[in-house]
């Protein structure tokens, strides 16, 4: 009976040990769910800030092909300025050689017009 006991004390041992190990295990099962359940969450929020990152990425892209199209507006607008101003010192320039041209004209006409003068004194 001895051994009877003892292998009853030793299966009782053995019993105990497992449940201990049981234990053990569902305490350690329970701290890697903890765990994962936080890196889920964090996973969670991460992929959220990625999302609201991407929407500002997308604004600020949004933004830069704003201002490109306004620079390149102000280019062309610049452009047209330019061609403009060149077109005006052309055309100044063809009213300055006109007036010129007037000027020598008045210039001739009124030493025609003295001449005449000149002649009317002779004749008095």
């Amino acid at each position: 009976m001895s051994r009877m006991s003892a292998s009853t004390d030793n299966g009782l041992s053995l019993a105990n040990e497992q449940y201990q190990a049981m234990r053990e295990t569902t305490a350690a099962f329970t701290v890697i769910e903890q765990k994962v359940e936080r890196i889920v969450g964090q996973l969670l929020q991460l992929n959220e800030e990625l999302h609201h990152s991407q929407e500002k990425s997308g604004r600020v892209l949004q933004s830069i092909e704003n201002i490109s199209a306004v620079t390149e507006q102000s280019a062309a607008g610049s452009q047209e300025i330019a061609a403009s101003t060149a077109e005006q010192r052309t055309a100044f320039a063809a009213s300055y050689d006109k007036l010129k041209h007037l000027i020598q004209i008045a210039k001739e006409l009124h030493l025609e017009i003295e001449r005449f003068k000149l002649d009317e004194k002779q004749a008095v």
